[in-house]
């Protein structure tokens, strides 16, 4: 009897859903709509709250601005000073492109040890430092100097030019950041100057060596080939006494004979002839004029001793544009906060919506 009690005061309730369409299954665009416009104050409140919020954010916000150096690989005429003539290596004449000296100045650009000593010169750690922040030498000059020092391929679309580069640095002093970019622009190109110079100097010691070993070895060879001259000739003079040779036999009449002449038959040139050069050779006073290729070694040393290379005119990049100071900061973008918190404001505002919907939904249905 008591469970039959018990069974009629269970009501039995339909379980509501929301409405589908007839012909989909996904929600009631229709009764979606009515939701939202039941409740619209608060999706507007929740939008107009965001968006509000977004525009203190931006105005609020510290703005950072940057700046941008643009490059050109240099003139031909503004590297020709590093190419001295008659330098060799390996038996190659050291030649310099403008290829070669351009992809100097970019290494040195990206150079670590090059921007470290930079940020240390221009004191740079207190201008970028937040006066919240601890001083953290390291992590300021990654996080805020080395990383955000960007040598990237210029994304100008009207200049095809593979060798268009540019140097990205930001901040938030417009006019500071700009300075720091050119000033470290500066120091890359004399230093890569200075490296390029420092390189050609040295190839030139070294060959101003190379040719004053050459003469040296060709001065001692050429006072001993005289020598051996002497002996040869004073035993061919010890011939021809012995033969009783006193007249050149190859002077004269007999020109074709003189063609055959040679060490073995000097003897025949007889004692007058060979006496003579024997005492030409031992009263020579200076040997340099007979030694063979001697006078071109010697205008190949004084060629490379005398050039002189100055540093100011050699051009290790062009700079196509500076980096100026810009007037408008690059973050935050105040447009693009404005929109995107008015967007989430709509969002969170319709979200709130339905679950209030929902919460008033389950209370009826418990009630």
């Amino acid at each position: 009897m008591s469970n039959q009690h018990e069974e009629k005061n269970i009501q039995y309730r339909p379980v509501r859903t929301l409405p589908m369409t007839s012909g989909d299954d996904g929600i009631d665009l229709l009764e979606l709509l009515r939701m939202l416009m039941s409740r619209k104050w608060i999706v507007l409140g929740v939008t107009f709250f965001c968006i509000f919020a977004g525009v203190g954010f931006a105005l609020l916000a510290t703005p950072v601005y940057e700046t941008e150096a643009y490059f050109l690989p240099p003139a031909t005429n503004g590297i020709e000073e590093l190419n001295i003539n008659d330098i060799t290596v390996n038996q190659n004449k050291a030649q310099y492109t403008p290829e070669i000296v351009y992809q100097t100045f970019l290494q040195n650009l990206r150079s670590r040890e090059l921007r470290r000593k930079f940020f240390k010169q221009e004191n740079l750690l207190f201008m970028l430092k937040d006066s919240s922040e601890s001083v953290d030498e390291e992590r300021i000059f990654e996080k805020k100097f080395n990383e955000v020092l960007l040598v990237n391929k210029a994304s100008d679309t009207r200049d095809k030019n593979e060798s268009f580069y540019s140097l990205r640095f930001e901040g938030k002093d417009a006019s500071r950041i700009a300075e720091v970019t050119n000033n470290f622009v500066a120091m890359v190109m004399k230093y890569t100057r200075d490296q390029l110079v420092a390189d050609v100097m040295t190839l030139k010691e070294n060959q101003i060596r190379y040719f004053e070993k050459s003469i040296a070895s060709k001065i001692k060879i050429g006072v001993q080939e005289k020598k051996d001259s002497v002996f040869r000739l004073k035993e061919a003079l010890d011939i021809a006494n012995k033969l009783r040779i006193t007249e050149d036999k190859f002077s004269g009449s007999d020109v074709e004979a003189a063609t055959t002449y040679n060490i073995e038959v000097s003897y025949l040139r007889g004692t007058k002839t060979l006496n003579a050069q024997i005492e030409s050779l031992q009263n020579r006073k200076n040997d340099e004029p007979f030694i063979e290729g001697l006078r071109e070694l010697q205008e190949k040393l004084y060629s490379i001793s005398s050039t002189v290379i100055n540093p100011e005119t050699i051009q290790v990049a062009q700079i196509d544009q500076p980096a100026l100071v810009s007037d408008k900061p690059f973050k935050p973008r105040k447009h693009l906060i404005v929109t995107l918190a008015g967007v989430f404001g709509f969002f969170l505002g319709s979200f709130i919506v339905f679950l209030l919907n929902f919460v008033q939904r389950v209370r009826k249905e418990e009630a």
